[in-house]
């Protein structure tokens, strides 16, 4: 007699956010400490260009510093000297902060552990690093392309050959730009709705697959990487 077919176990999938819930206040403080920290980081890259010298080392042409003098008065006061480019980005990061020390604050149960804070910290601070230091770096790529190339990149917002043109914004910006706010506010607005239906005693137990929640959900479940396209302008 052929032996019975042995169980498979499949791995359960990696979950990145703890869903123990408990309060964590220390773990929550480094959270929304760390986050607010790449907010300087990221004025350092977009107003003084401090990754210049590293892409100069490679080889990289880079634009000179919008602001002048490193680190001089405050971020709040640099952000209005800003071209518009920069100063839409550096927005776009003290919103995603925002958002998600509201998040962290008032709308999760679920404990934050120290290498939690660190890692989704680390996450998104290198992608708005990226962001941030592609954006110092795109205007000379016109020059090594071929001129029919550069001239239809040009025209899309693809890349800028001038650094004025720091202060317009191109069709590609903008579809970054409203693509960036609507995750924000959709995000946000869903994290809130799953928040109230779970604080109702009878929905104790039910999937919240309603609203905003909802619609983010289906996207997930059919793999669509949405959260990806603002971080492609």
């Amino acid at each position: 007699m052929a032996s019975p077919a042995e169980p498979t176990h499949e791995p359960k999938p990696r979950d990145n956010v703890s869903r123990v819930k408990r309060p964590t206040p220390g773990g929550l403080a480094l959270f929304v400490g760390l986050r607010g920290a790449d907010i300087a980081l990221q004025y350092g890259l977009l107003a003084h260009h401090v990754a210049n010298p590293l892409l100069q080392f490679l080889g990289i042409p880079t634009l000179p510093a919008c602001l002048s003098v490193r680190f001089s008065g405050s971020i709040w006061t640099g952000l209005s000297s800003l071209p518009l480019q920069p100063r839409l980005l550096l927005c776009f990061a003290i919103g995603s902060w925002l958002k998600q020390s509201y998040w962290a604050i008032f709308v999760t149960e679920n404990e934050m552990s120290a290498g939690s804070a660190i890692g989704i910290s680390l996450f998104n601070t290198i992608f708005n690093s990226f962001n941030s230091i592609t954006s110092t770096i795109a205007p000379f790529v016109a020059p090594l392309l071929p001129a029919a190339a550069s001239s239809v990149l040009s025209q899309l917002g693809f890349i800028s050959p001038l650094q004025a043109d720091q202060n317009n914004l191109s069709p590609t910006f903008l579809f970054g730009s409203v693509m960036c706010i609507a995750g924000l506010v959709v995000e946000g607005l869903s994290e809130v709705q799953r928040r109230d239906f779970k604080a109702k005693p009878e929905n104790k137990g039910k999937v919240f697959t309603g609203g905003a929640y909802g619609e983010q959900w289906r996207l997930y479940k059919t793999k669509t990487s949405w959260s990806l396209i603002p971080g492609l302008y």
